[in-house]
């Protein structure tokens, strides 16, 4: 009996095994085909997300390309733009440059005519400077022989003053030897109205020379002083004349110191009218 039960027992647990087995595999073989399946569907899944994402990338790419596009587009107008404003600006400064050359170019010609028209004048200046300096050594020169004539006529006023009184004290001496007293007071009478004459006579030719006015300036200074030279050989060949070497009557020596007086007034008119003549030259 107890065998049986437990032949029984035995049997119902291995059939509860069995179920339970049974069971399991089911369970195993349910739960690999979800298993399986699940995976297909991720699998999908996961494709349907990679591609899904290297779309959306893609369009991602385009949309940033397309906006660099629009970017360099836009920077490509606007080096255009900036590029039309150079060519124009650096054809303007070509323009202002080519005018500022032909400036220079005009400066350069005027600064070349100016040089030229200097150096003429400057020309001209050192020629003028050495006509003044010539003038100025001939006007010195003139000044010279001008001192010279005045003082050469200053010497033969003298001269003739003095050769006047000596004329005149030998007059008196031979009139103080006369033996004919008659003679002698008319002789001094005479003698005095002759000196007074004579003084007259040297007054009124030294006031003639001082209004004499130069009628003869263009005449050559070379020839002034050849007449001038004449008229001073003149008057010392006539002073030799007059030295008391003979006795002669008183009337005849009055008669030649007349003759004489005069020649020496008329050559003193001549050498004054000489000098005048050189100082308006």
């Amino acid at each position: 009996m107890n065998k049986e039960e437990d032949n029984g027992h035995i049997s119902s647990n291995n059939s509860l095994d069995n179920s339970q087995n049974y069971a399991y595999l089911l369970q195993q073989e349910y739960y690999e085909k979800f298993k399986m399946g699940q995976n297909l569907y991720e699998q999908s899944a996961t494709l349907s997300r990679i591609s899904l994402g290297e779309k959306t990338s893609e369009d991602n790419n385009n949309t940033y390309t397309y906006i660099n596009m629009v970017h360099l587009q836009e920077r490509l107008s606007e080096q255009i733009l900036k590029n039309q404003f150079l060519e124009n600006k650096i054809e303007q400064l070509s323009k202002e440059i080519k005018g500022a050359l032909n400036h220079v170019a005009l400066l350069q010609k005027q600064n070349e005519l100016q040089s030229s028209l200097l150096k003429d004048a400057n020309d001209k200046l050192q020629k003028k400077t050495k006509a003044i300096g010539i003038e100025k050594t001939i006007n010195q020169h003139l000044k010279r022989k001008i001192s010279k004539l005045q003082q050469i006529n200053t010497n033969y006023l003298d001269q003739v003053e003095t050769m006047s009184q000596q004329k005149e004290s030998i007059i008196l001496s031979n009139y103080k030897h006369s033996s004919v007293s008659v003679f002698k007071t008319s002789h001094q009478s005479n003698s005095s109205s002759q000196r007074k004459l004579n003084s007259d006579k040297i007054h009124q030719g030294l006031t003639e020379d001082s209004t004499v006015k130069d009628s003869s300036c263009s005449e050559q200074k070379s020839h002034d002083q050849i007449r001038f030279s004449e008229s001073v050989q003149q008057f010392y060949k006539s002073s030799n004349l007059l030295s008391p070497a003979l006795q002669v009557s008183p009337k005849t020596q009055q008669n030649d110191l007349e003759s004489r007086i005069d020649s020496t007034l008329a050559q003193i008119r001549a050498i004054r009218l000489q000098i005048q003549q050189l100082n308006k030259k």
